[in-house]
């Protein structure tokens, strides 16, 4: 079989006749794609049997094909291990509209979760996952997606200074250029200008953005790679590092900062009681 029809009974839960219902009423849409027969039946189960619409692919080919005619509020790849074909999907998913992509791998070390996340999936489970973790991963990704959905339908952003565009993961400074972010890009960057002047540590940056699954020196990575995207625009970086501590969002402060403002963090970092790295 290659490819397995949406099905329209997920849920059971039947719609009025008479209209159909709004886009929050209706199930989320989940695009599971797997080579292996037996995985497809397994998770389609489960999230058919959790509320889910659930659109199936058995390879990566077809997956591209239902991107582009499917409405998704979610894509599942799971994959034995993330070789060239499963990197180069991360990096297709990540360029078309914003839908999270969760990776199931069998076989992935942290090298692989640092590659995967930063190409463009925003989660990854390796080894065999227990059903109700996998489920819990969707429904947390689920939720993210819907909340930058509400809050960039009620809170307009601002005209000027730093920003992210929730829909296109593009970040955009003062002076109205922008620049592409992956999905784990744009996770940190909007952790940092929601929470101007705080200072994170690797560890509690981590903690903030995935949980204790992120390490630290997967946060650094991170961090850096944004201030190098961020670099291309002309505006300065507003990622600042605080030496001995860790990084800040610092929209008004030149490229590099100031011994003032590393002196400045280093304070709020102890009265925090954050750890030093």
């Amino acid at each position: 079989m290659t490819m397995l029809a949406d099905r329209e009974a997920v849920g059971r839960v039947p719609a009025p006749a008479a209209a159909p219902l709004p886009r929050e009423c209706n199930p989320a849409a989940v695009m599971l794609v797997s080579r292996a027969p037996a995985a497809r039946m397994r998770l389609s189960r489960l999230f058919e049997e959790a509320g889910l619409a659930v659109l199936e692919a058995s390879d990566l080919r077809i997956a591209r094909e239902m991107m582009r005619t499917a409405r998704l509020d979610l894509i599942v790849l799971e994959c034995p291990s993330l070789i060239g074909d499963e990197l180069a999907f991360c990096q297709t998913v990540a360029a078309g509209a914003r839908v999270p992509l969760l990776l199931l791998a069998a076989a992935a070390d942290v090298v692989d979760e640092i590659l995967a996340l930063e190409l463009g999936a925003d989660d990854l489970l390796a080894g065999e996952a227990p059903n109700r973790l996998v489920l819990a991963r969707a429904r947390a990704l689920l939720r993210r997606t819907r909340r930058h959905e509400a809050a960039a339908a009620v809170r307009p952003q601002p005209p000027t200074g730093w920003r992210l565009d929730p829909m296109t993961r593009a970040a955009i400074g003062p002076s109205g250029r922008s620049v592409l972010l992956s999905p784990g890009h744009a996770s940190a960057f909007d952790l940092f200008l929601n929470n101007p002047g705080t200072v994170f540590t690797c560890e509690a940056g981590a903690k903030a953005l995935r949980g204790e699954r992120l390490g630290a020196a997967a946060f650094r990575t991170i961090v850096s790679r944004l201030r190098q995207k961020l670099d291309s625009l002309p505006d300065g970086n507003p990622i600042q590092t605080v030496r001995g501590v860790g990084y800040s969002y610092s929209p008004s402060t030149p490229i590099g900062g100031s011994a003032d403002f590393r002196a400045a963090g280093r304070r709020r970092a102890r009265d925090a009681g954050l750890r030093k790295r």
